[in-house]
């Protein structure tokens, strides 16, 4: 059906893209509840990330989830680390990274395809020349890599999901233990 309707795809705005680690990846624009243009990846139908199209809202977070985190790490208070597991389109990296001062952001995405969708239609190019070594970003699984890790966390995010399902190790024991062991003594997870 997509190789039939390439016109109705461009008047759109929807871009079919390669298939990432997850499959098909579409990308368009639409309007919000108060006509603010948001960007979305949709990976084998489900969502994955928003941003603004805007320059005045590029960094602003769309989704309701992800203003609840950032509440929670501002409430938190002096947060100077953050784990970010799955990046998508990066919106709550980009966020943080231009949002705070002194916080290093490591986010963890398993598909080099999305870290590269999100440089050139998230705005994550920008938020790397912003952040410069605050915003660290790692190709890995992030189960493994987190195992590997002897570093701890003020903050750990799991943001790593497919359609309302966690992934990872998230929901055994092991998982909990996991991402206990790499908490700092007042982290949050």
């Amino acid at each position: 059906a997509w190789r039939g309707l390439p016109g109705l795809r461009g008047r759109r705005g929807v871009e079919r893209r390669r298939r990432g680690l997850f499959g098909a990846t579409l990308v368009f624009e639409t309007p919000d509840a108060d006509g603010t243009m948001v960007r979305l990846v949709n990976v084998d139908g489900t969502f994955q990330s928003a941003s603004y199209v805007s320059d005045e809202l590029w960094s602003e977070l769309v989704c309701v989830y992800h203003r609840h985190m950032a509440h929670i790490i501002d409430e938190a208070g002096d947060v100077r680390s953050v784990l970010v597991i799955g990046g998508g389109g990066y919106a709550l990296p980009t966020f943080l990274v231009t949002h705070t001062r002194r916080m290093h952001i490591c986010v963890v995405e398993i598909d080099p395809a999305m870290t590269e969708l999100a440089r050139e239609r998230f705005f994550l190019l920008r938020a790397e020349e912003l952040g410069g070594e605050r915003l660290e970003l790692v190709c890995a699984d992030a189960w493994p890599w987190l195992r590997a890790s002897g570093r701890r966390f003020d903050v750990i995010i799991n943001d790593a999901f497919k359609g309302n399902r966690p992934l990872g190790a998230l929901s055994t024991e092991e998982g909990a233990r996991l991402v206990a062991e790499h908490l700092s003594e007042r982290g949050i997870y």
